[in-house]
């Protein structure tokens, strides 16, 4: 706006004024009104002359404001503005190649708000502005310095809304477009710019962020439609941009890059349409409404689904983002799978309840969860019950290793000895990831104990290697284990053991023996290698906390052949297993429910040094194949059955003899490690020595357990001495498969905890309302009286509490009834209390209906 002021000298001067007006909803536009220069915006305010008269210090500027009313386009019209709302992001800059700082100045210059977010919390947009990073957000090229100054590490976020954007953001780990999504709204995302979230080739190119230009803030964050494939970003969403480094981009293969930049097109109509059921929204339930409600679903034929929706709120909370805003999303789905009978609604809305007030304990009480509640049952009660089941049904049935599948497919191709084991495992109708683990740790305890892992951190590894093998009952752990060996035959092949503790453990190696003529007690090896299986983890559960037992720890140290033993116990009981002079391999069966006590010793590592494979196969076939040969492997010395090696003794008898005796380094045969293993190896323990954020110590555990599978599937396939890239490679797979099936086992266990909780305080709410009758029948009479409340503000608003209760609470017994109606109409929306001091001096209060 160009504004022309009469100086004294009447020379005109002509200077250029830029009023800045704040998003509505962001900074009450009558605060800066108040304090700074005037702003003139149509879309957001109506000009007020009679605020303008008591603006104005006298006539003269009165007359010059209206002035300036007349002469710009204010009523219909825009005006000009510098942040941002007038002018919205027209096109996407090229940030290849950029580092953060240079790529934020380019964003800012193109008219995007920009956050700045830490680098040990890349996805939270308060992580360093702050819980009111919504008002700082900027395109200032001066903002943008300073921040990146303070911050050279910082994350870009892009203020989505403000910046007139939308952003639609796939889900799916797919390479292409979605199975239940119609071409024509497929066709539509493409027309946007594309801002991939995981590197390309890695078959996931579908997950992006699809961008186009809208209205600034002119939708909310509610996904309508497009909800079963993803998330809607548009006011007050967020969306991080290349070239921060994305936080999965060693777990997930994510990288933010932009595949699709330049010239934004508006917002397509068709997807316009999904977003238009978003806005849809009926009015909240009553109190009493959302009681009939709870009341009336209790059909639970999935409990455990209710886990996936406290999982969403712990993690988008987690993740910085709002609490009112997930729980609102959350729960609306949670109470639609409520009503097609997955789990009940009141465990669902105790459940959700109690995550609730856990992520800000200081407002239970206030009534926020339960006008979310209200207002969810309400769009719950009016959805189509058939779409709900058509997300369930994709969700609850979806193979859990579809991330995986192009990964495991061509794993299961890579060689002839493991498109055998498949093919027996089905033609035997057990799981081939688990005749897998099986058959892992059975070649491994073929190998002697000479055979090391290279010195890569402090010194050499032993190849022992333990699996998981996870089923319900009935699921053919144990016939995995017995199917292992029929197909693979090894030597030596000693009996699998069942070691019941930390001593058991190592009698299943050698005994004690006493020497004849009184001449003390001598260690006897019976033999070197020990493949233990325990079908059931409850045997592992029930040693574990047996007083004294030290089967634990004992696991832990056999796992990383350390020295096995106890120095304390007497000449007739002691056996000691010197470092990397014996071979300890680990089959165990495990239902997910009785899982807990592995999980319990996390903090030694225990499931981390496990390998994890599920006993379920997703794709077996109608017709079981024909069985193929048996694969021998011999023995290690030579790769051949029936014979030993021609050395003078038998090298059995000399292993089982030495057991006791400290290795020489020189007798190890070393195997050699692929140069990338070692890279990545040393890379993650140099973060783990200097303490870098973001980085977990057990990695290490993570790592190591991928060489010992990489050197099994070397063995497995009859080669000796050299670790491939292709076996690490492999491995790789094999660890994002046990990485699902554990976090899986994991899962069930947490809802199983929640389930049990729940019920636990069911119950003692149950014996507190047995103790007294007419706990129920009070709080239908604070119900009815908050009813009365209402109907006497809606005939006149604001009045005091002493007038209304007066009018309503003549009685003593009433009394108490009108004093807790107020705080549950206040609790639960239904009215709002405004406190003030009387001109008596006596604090008071004032009920204005909501």
């Amino acid at each position: 706006m160009h504004i022309v002021d009469a100086p004294a000298d009447n020379s005109p001067v002509t200077r250029t004024r830029i009023f800045r007006l704040p998003p509505i909803g962001r900074i009450d536009p009558r605060d800066i009104i108040a304090t700074g220069p005037i702003p003139l915006d149509a879309d957001d305010l109506a000009f007020d002359c009679e605020m303008a008269r008591r603006w104005a210090a006298s006539n003269a500027e009165l007359e010059r404001i209206l002035r300036l009313v007349s002469e710009s386009p204010i009523f219909g019209g825009t005006m000009p503005a510098d942040d941002g709302q007038a002018d919205a992001v027209t096109a996407i800059p090229d940030v290849s190649g950029l580092d953060t700082a240079q790529a934020a100045l380019d964003y800012a210059e193109a008219g995007m708000y920009l956050v700045p977010t830490s680098a040990d919390d890349i996805k939270n947009p308060g992580s360093i502005l702050g819980k009111k990073w919504q008002d700082q957000s900027s395109h200032d090229p001066d903002q943008i310095r300073q921040w990146w100054f303070d911050h050279p590490n910082a994350g870009i976020a892009l203020d989505v809304g403000r910046s007139g954007l939308i952003a639609f953001d796939m889900d799916e780990d797919l390479d292409d477009k979605p199975a239940d999504m119609t071409d024509e709204v497929w066709d539509a995302l493409q027309t946007g710019a594309v801002h991939a979230t995981r590197r390309p080739g890695c078959g996931k190119d579908a997950r992006a962020h699809y961008v186009f230009a809208c209205k600034p803030d002119e939708f909310g964050n509610g996904a309508g439609a497009f909800g079963r494939w993803g998330q809607v970003r548009c006011s007050n969403g967020v969306i991080v941009l290349a070239p921060t480094p994305h936080p999965d981009a060693d777990t997930k293969g994510g990288s933010y890059r932009w595949r699709k930049f330049g010239e934004l097109p508006p917002l397509p109509d068709v997807l316009r349409g999904l977003l238009s059921s978003a806005a849809r929204n009926h009015d909240p339930n009553t109190p009493a409404e959302l009681t009939t409600f709870l009341g009336a679903h209790i059909r639970a034929d999935q409990p455990h689904g209710l886990q996936g929706h406290l999982t969403s709120f712990a993690t988008a909370v987690g993740c910085g983002e709002s609490r009112h805003d997930t729980m609102t999303k959350v729960m609306v789905w949670a109470f639609r799978e409520s009503m097609i009978g997955r789990f009940g609604a009141q465990t669902a809305y105790d459940a959700l309840k109690y995550a609730f007030y856990q992520a800000k304990p200081e407002t239970k009480g206030t009534g926020e969860f339960d006008r979310i509640a209200r207002w969810a049952a309400a769009q719950a009660e009016n959805a189509d019950p058939s779409e709900t089941r058509q997300r369930v049904n994709r969700d609850t049935y979806a193979d859990p290793f579809d991330s995986i599948r192009s990964d495991l497919a061509a794993f299961w191709s890579s060689s002839p000895q493991l498109s055998d084991l498949r093919q027996f495992a089905q033609s035997r109708l057990v799981g081939p990831m688990s005749m897998l683990g099986n058959s892992l740790a059975r070649v491994v305890a073929s190998i002697p104990p000479n055979v090391v892992l290279p010195p890569i951190v402090g010194s050499y590894a032993s190849l022992n290697l333990f699996v998981a093998l996870v089923g319900k009952s009935g699921e053919s752990k144990s016939a995995s284990m017995r199917a292992s060996a029929d197909w693979l035959r090894i030597e030596p092949n000693y009996q699998p053991s069942k070691p019941g503790s930390g001593e058991g453990l190592a009698k299943c190696f050698a005994y004690p023996s006493k020497l004849a003529g009184g001449g003390g007690w001598v260690q006897v090896g019976k033999q070197w290698s020990v493949l233990a299986q325990i079908p059931e983890v409850d045997t592992l559960a029930a040693t574990g906390n047996r007083s004294g037992s030290t089967i634990m720890s004992a696991l832990r140290e056999g796992w990383s052949g350390e020295r096995l033993g106890q120095d304390y116990a007497g000449d007739d009981k002691r056996i000691i297993l010197q470092d990397n002079r014996y071979r300890l391999c680990l089959s165990l069966g495990v239902q997910p429910l009785r899982a807990t006590p592995i999980f319990d010793d996390a903090d030694g590592g225990t499931p981390q040094r496990f390998v994890w494979f599920s006993a379920v196969d997703h794709d077996l076939p109608d017709v079981e194949p024909d069985a193929p040969s048996v694969l021998d492997l011999g023995r290690w010395e030579n790769g051949t059955s029936g014979t030993h090696s021609a050395a003078l003794v038998d090298p059995d008898i000399d292993r089982n003899a030495n057991l006791a005796v400290p290795a020489d380094p020189a007798e190890f045969d070393v195997l050699t490690v692929p140069a990338i293993a070692e890279r990545e190896i040393r890379d993650v323990q140099r973060a783990i020595r200097r303490g870098l954020g973001g980085v977990d110590p057990l990695d290490g555990h993570r790592l190591l357990v991928q060489l010992k599978v990489a050197a099994a599937l070397m063995a497995l396939e009859g080669r000796r001495h050299e670790i491939t890239d292709s076996d690490w490679q492999r491995a790789a797979v094999v660890m994002a498969m046990s990485n699902i099936t554990r976090k899986a086992v994991r899962d069930e266990l947490a809802s199983k905890s929640r389930e049990l909780n729940l019920a636990r305080g069911r119950a003692e709410g149950e014996r507190e309302i047995i103790k007294s009758d007419v706990i129920a029948e009070d709080r239908q009479r604070v119900f009815r009286m908050s009813e009365r409340i209402r109907e006497a503000l809606k005939a006149d608003d604001g009045q005091t509490l002493s007038k209304l209760r007066k009018a309503l609470a003549g009685g003593n017994r009433n009394r108490d009834v009108f004093d807790k109606a107020v705080v549950f109409a206040a609790s639960n929306g239904m009215v709002r209390r405004e406190d003030f001091t009387a001109t008596n001096g006596q604090e008071s209060a004032r009920l204005w209906l909501v």
